[in-house]
């Protein structure tokens, strides 16, 4: 079946259609998550910080540098009205110009960095990783129409496609390189099977055509200059830290930073494309915004918090439970970081309601509102102390585009803070009630290796804890009539 062939089929409810579009993001991101949590495992048994270290300098470079020339094409076909032909030659042409350019500028700072960084071996891991996003811009255009129609089984198929791959490419270079090396081929593997899997299942055959370019140059260019202050916002501090600390040092920093962002990467992430499809088929209807936007919000941050809280309240076991005692300097900064991902639950709401109305420019002064605090804070903060000065950075920033994007979610949506409060007491004051708990039970049990309770030794009481606080939050949240917990339970017993 060709790409033209997919209908919108806008027949169902697209608040139904995109919720089930969104769980099965969700799952799928676990599912893949779980892959990248199995390689990590391995990585971080037969590897080091400091190899770890090394390819966070390579990466934030190529992200940064992969983000100032950021064209998500597939979001100007998914928000079109009627997409055709010469819409996806463009794409595709206008995909492969920003690779190559991204391939040329990657290899001219190569060596550069490797000079300022003070290392060797950087200039040639640069070149092998912009392989990497050059690949991961060439998907198919045609995987867009899938997203009109509010279909995500083939976004599934390619993304656990990529991650399988780039997991057993992982594991086996590991055990036979056992440097960092390993770590730069289950990266590039991922893109590459990625590519290949998205023209089986949107089969297309590339033309070179500029022919619709300037319907894409309308919008991209907000985005794109959003992108790139984004990028510059998640990785400033850490080429700052690149500079001023031991790769280390700054291997156990990244590794802390990657944990803590991965509620953000399970749960946020995956729920762009659905939100950004289902919002541009509710603007073309014509209708509003606000409900679906409050129940989102809602959902978002009953998912959020106590996933944080335990990760924050139990990262010292479970860093050592999971990466090893080497690693146990990660859980010191983890227990910070994982906290300042709560407030982010409004970022891809807000983000993708101003892409399905066009109205991008705002994005770009959201991240450019964040981009004026953090990076002047970044480098005062880091110089005076150091690791920690990074998190207060983030810190800073993380309230600032908070109050920001409250703000401009409420005036595009139509609704108050009032209204945001109502949505998030009840899964606040659940999460007191976890949090409470799982303090108590830890200060019983005492931290890694540090002592038991009733016998048990303090990985089982670690885990039970967590088990405990997560079920006093359900019970909270059920005794306080949430919503959304209350509809999923009656859906459950219907189904029974």
């Amino acid at each position: 079946m060709t790409v033209q062939a997919v209908s919108e089929d806008h027949g169902g409810q697209v608040g139904q259609r995109a919720a089930k579009g969104a769980m099965l993001l969700i799952g799928s991101r676990l599912v893949s998550r779980l892959f990248d949590f199995a390689a990590l495992l391995v990585l971080a048994r037969l590897l080091t910080p400091p190899d770890f270290g090394l390819v966070a300098i390579a990466m934030s470079l190529m992200q940064v540098i992969e983000a100032v020339f950021e064209l998500p094409v597939a979001q100007v076909v998914v928000r079109a009205q009627e997409p055709d032909r010469a819409m996806l030659d463009t794409a595709f042409t206008l995909s492969l110009i920003r690779g190559l350019a991204l391939a040329v500028v990657m290899a001219l700072i190569a060596w550069p960095a490797a000079l300022f960084f003070r290392q060797p071996g950087l200039a040639a891991l640069i070149l092998v990783l912009s392989l990497s996003p050059f690949m991961r811009g060439m998907l198919s255009p045609g995987l867009a129409f899938y997203s009109r129609a509010l279909n995500f089984h083939q976004d599934v198929a390619i993304e656990l496609a990529g991650k399988f791959a780039a997991l057993i490419v992982a594991v086996i270079a590991a055990l036979v390189l056992r440097n960092y090396w390993a770590i730069v081929a289950g990266t590039v593997t991922g893109p590459l099977v990625m590519m290949i899997v998205s023209y089986l299942i949107a089969p297309m055959v590339p033309r070179l055509s500029l022919a619709r370019w300037r319907e894409f140059m309308g919008i991209l260019g907000w985005v794109s200059a959003s992108q790139i202050i984004s990028a510059l916002n998640w990785q400033f501090d850490r080429l700052i830290l690149s500079r001023f600390v031991s790769p280390a040092s700054l291997g156990a920093f990244s590794m802390a930073s990657d944990l803590a962002n991965l509620p953000n990467q399970i749960i946020l992430v995956p729920l762009w494309r659905p939100l950004m499809s289902a919002f541009s088929v509710i603007n073309r209807k014509g209708e509003a915004p606000r409900d679906k936007v409050l129940a989102t919000c809602a959902i978002l941050i009953a998912l959020l918090l106590p996933v944080c809280i335990l990760a924050s309240l139990l990262a010292r076991p479970l860093v050592i439970m999971v990466l090893g005692q080497k690693w146990a300097v990660s859980a010191d900064y983890l227990q910070y970081l994982v906290v300042l991902i709560i407030p982010v639950f409004v970022t891809p709401v807000t983000s993708a309601l101003l892409m399905a109305q066009g109205r991008t420019r705002l994005t770009w002064w959201i991240n450019f509102a964040e981009m004026v605090i953090k990076l002047p804070a970044a480098l005062i903060l880091i110089l005076r102390f150091g690791l920690y000065g990074a998190i207060m950075a983030r810190a800073l920033a993380v309230v600032l585009v908070f109050a920001i994007t409250v703000v401009v979610l409420g005036r595009v949506a139509r609704l108050s803070r009032a209204d945001l409060w109502r949505q998030a007491w009840r899964p606040l004051a659940a999460a007191m009630a976890l949090a409470a708990v799982v303090m108590v039970l830890r200060a019983r049990f005492g931290q890694a290796g540090q002592g038991a309770l009733w016998g048990a030794p303090w990985q089982v009481m670690a885990i039970a804890t967590g088990a405990v606080g997560l079920l006093a939050y359900g019970i909270v949240l059920l005794a306080l009539d949430f919503a959304p917990l209350r509809k999923a339970l009656r859906r459950m017993e219907r189904l029974a």
